[in-house]
Parts: structure tokens; sequence; C-alpha cells
């Protein structure tokens, strides 16, 4: 118990993380080697996605994943009924698989973005696919059914959003590869950088919005099916 809450705050850190990627890739953007307008665009834009909106947003959830299983722990500790502990456990439970959804969803995307940073030869496009990829896996292993309110209570998404938001994200994943595997200079690299970059400035544009007025929930970001 005392080693989930310690992975649970590591991963308290990942502002940090999100926000030196995002200064890296757009660095990585105007540098010599980004030669082409299109490659150019997909740095900066899923830079602008993660720095304004991934990173305080998955903060956010680790925070109310940590206060939920921190308060279903303590009810457990205190109760001596049954069926109380059972209840009480179950929703630890909850708390425990979106703490690991969200863990995978970091993980999956860090390694996404370290791609993409790391890559000698840029072609943002493979780092891309499985950042939005790692989205689907996240909905997959539960970020959805065991999702939690800021106050740590559960609040799953119906089936239908998250099948909605998960086919959302495949459609980004292969605007990426479309991006990255097509000629310089075709309309299919054109329209499927075009795809991409869309996707991710709505959600940067989302971020931006709640940082301004401070309406951010998880509840509206996930519902809708942004990152």
């Amino acid at each position: 118990q005392q080693k989930t809450h310690t992975t649970i705050k590591r991963f308290l850190m990942i502002p940090l993380l999100y926000s030196l990627a995002s200064l890296a890739l757009i660095y990585k953007s105007y540098n010599s080697q980004v030669t082409n307008l299109n490659d150019a665009s997909m740095y900066v834009s899923i830079a602008a996605l993660c720095l304004f909106n991934i990173s305080s947003a998955d903060r956010k959830r680790l925070v109310a994943s940590n206060k939920a299983n921190s308060k279903y722990l303590g009810i457990a500790n205190s109760i001596s009924s049954p069926q109380q502990i059972d209840e009480a456990e179950s929703n630890r439970y909850a708390a425990e698989r979106y703490a690991f959804a969200l863990a995978v969803k970091t993980l999956g995307q860090m390694t996404g973005l370290l791609r993409m940073i790391l890559d000698v030869n840029p072609n943002p496009s493979g780092g891309a696919a499985l950042f939005m990829l790692t989205q689907v896996v996240y909905f997959v292993v539960g970020g959805g059914r065991y999702r939690h309110t800021d106050s740590g209570r559960l609040n799953p998404i119906e089936d239908r959003l998250v099948v909605g938001a998960a086919s959302t994200y495949v459609v980004f994943s292969l605007a990426a590869l479309v991006a990255g595997r097509t000629a310089l200079g075709s309309i299919a690299r054109s329209v499927g950088t075009g795809i991409f970059c869309f996707g991710c400035l709505t959600g940067a544009f989302e971020g931006v919005m709640n940082i301004i007025f401070g309406t951010h929930r998880i509840t509206r970001s996930e519902g809708k099916g942004n990152c």
C-alpha cells in the first residue's frame, strides 16, 4: 500500500517532464535539421498540447487518484462491517486502477515524445502516432471506466463516449503516420499533418482557456475526449 502511494507521488512530477519535452520539441522544430513546414508544425502543435493541457491535466488526475486511494484506505481501516469493508476495498481498487491507467498513459506518451526528440533523422510521425495511440491504451486499461473527479469520487465515463474518444485518437494516430510516410508536398501529407495538428491545437486551446478562466475539471477534459 505504501509502495502504491510512493509510485503515485513520483508521477506528480509529470508537469516538469512534459514542459521540458515541449521546450525540446520547440527547439527541434527551429533546428536546421527540420527542413519542412509539415514536420515543424507537428513538433510545435504537440508541444503546445503538452505544455498547455496535458502537463496540468494529468497532474490533477493523479492527485485525484491519490486522494481517492487514501480516502478509501482510511475508511477500510476504520470500519468493521464486512459489507462496508468490501465496498471500501472495491472503491480503493478503482482508484488504483485509475492510477495504473494514468501511469501507462504517462510512460507511453513520454516514450513517444522522447522518440520525437532523439530521432537523428527528424521525422515526428512515429513518435506522434505512439503518443496518440497511448491515449487509446489508457482508455482500454480503465482510464474511462475508473475515472475520478478532483475530489477523489469515482465518476466513470459512459462507454459510448470512451469509444468515441478512442476512435478519435486512432484517427489522429493514423494521420500522423500518413503525414510521415507520404511524399513531401503531397496532398496526403498535408491532410495528415493538418488533421494531427488540429487535434493537438484543439486540446492546447482548451488548456489555455482553462488556465485563463480557471475552469479546468477532469470531467470536462476527459468527457470530451481530449488528451
